[in-house]
């Protein structure tokens, strides 16, 4: 069906276009698409957000194009609607969408936090709160007031709002916006301490904490950032001039991880230990010698034995052996050799490698030639 919907304040109006499609069918299945133009649509091309925004100085219909899918049938079908403004003397707030985390104190949504803003608290107006569009324009079955500051609503649910002259009700303007209730992110229920080597003789340890970022989270492909505080307040308030920097030095305790979704702001609280350890062996060993038939001076070398020999045999709890071509590398953990059964030398005739004996999760290494 057509949308026509009163014009909000500003140069655009954001329509819903799913609001077209609403009665069209009773599966939960279908996908709808939509586009400018018909030849878009058959082509699936320039696809058009959900909620799409007009401009207020619309003065025809626009007509958008759905092509609508069924899991079962990939063709589509393709149909047409119209989105048109209302001709009404109020111009309404676009209203931002209310949002909450699950689990977060109250439980409930505080919808009169729109009041002041949808008409600007304009005195001599009404302002009433409806569960569809069909009820705000015909002003009836308004969610009673005692009930807004604490309305229990569910996520993705969308509340219509109603502004109304209360000395001539004919003028009225009709908006909306969402609910959503989102996760808290999620965190790993054992977290493994962070360590470090002493520094000097200093009690201290200097900690690389983006290393938590392999401990806090079940996966780091998430859209969440960690920050990191003294104490478990400085956390939930967030206050990034509290922040502990992410290279810190400082005695070894516990400091307190602040988990957040950079989709939603939900954050999670979660405390970490920071540990001192001792440095972990690397023992010196022979060259490693291959003989070669061809005399071109390069060789396939198994390095596998050589990280035993280092490191100990069995490897000490947590010490982790990488090979490097450079110091720098080694120093840094990065570009480790990754075939270290069948490497063959970079450098003709004879080439150092540099084998870094490091412990998870720590700053703490050696690294022998």
């Amino acid at each position: 069906s057509n949308i026509a919907v009163s014009p909000t304040n500003g140069t655009t109006t954001t329509v819903d276009l799913n609001d077209a499609m609403v009665g069209t069918t009773t599966s939960t299945t279908y996908d709808f698409h939509y586009f400018a133009t018909e030849q878009d649509a058959i082509d699936d091309l320039n696809e058009l957000n959900r909620f799409y925004d007009i401009n207020n100085s619309l003065t025809t219909p626009t007509t958008i194009w759905v092509k609508v899918l069924e899991p079962t049938n990939r063709c589509g079908y393709i149909t047409s609607f119209e989105v048109s403004l209302l001709n009404c003397n109020l111009f309404l707030t676009q209203l931002q969408n209310l949002q909450k985390c699950l689990g977060d104190p109250p439980a409930t949504f505080d919808l009169s936090v729109q009041t002041p803003i949808v008409y600007n608290g304009a005195i001599g107006y009404s302002v009433t709160y409806h569960n569809n569009e069909t009820d705000a324009i015909a002003n009836t079955a308004a969610i009673p007031q005692g009930n807004l500051a604490t309305y229990n609503g569910y996520d993705g649910e969308r509340i219509w709002v109603r502004v109304t002259n209360d000395n001539d009700p004919q003028y009225y303007g009709v908006t909306s916006f969402y609910l959503f209730i989102f996760d808290k992110p999620q965190v790993n229920t054992n977290i493994p301490p962070l360590s470090s080597c002493e520094v000097g003789n200093s009690g201290m340890g200097s900690y690389d904490l983006n290393q938590a970022y392999n401990t806090v989270l079940p996966n780091t492909t998430g859209n969440n950032t960690l920050t990191f505080y003294a104490n478990a307040q400085d956390a939930e308030v967030g206050n990034t001039a509290l922040m502990i920097p992410v290279n810190y030095t400082g005695e070894p305790g516990t400091i307190y991880v602040r988990v957040e979704s950079t989709v939603s702001g939900c954050f999670r609280i979660v405390p970490m230990q920071l540990v001192l350890v001792n440095q972990p062996v690397a023992n010196q060993v022979a060259p490693l010698v291959y003989c070669d038939p061809n005399n071109d001076g390069y060789g396939i070398f198994n390095l596998e034995p050589t990280k035993f020999a280092i490191a100990g045999n069995p490897l000490p709890a947590n010490v982790e052996v990488t090979f490097h071509e450079t110091q720098a590398d080694a120093d840094f953990n990065v570009n480790a050799i990754p075939n270290i059964n069948t490497f063959n030398n970079t450098v003709v005739n004879q080439q150092t490698i540099y084998v870094r004996v490091g412990i998870a999760n720590s700053t703490c290494y050696n690294v022998v030639p």
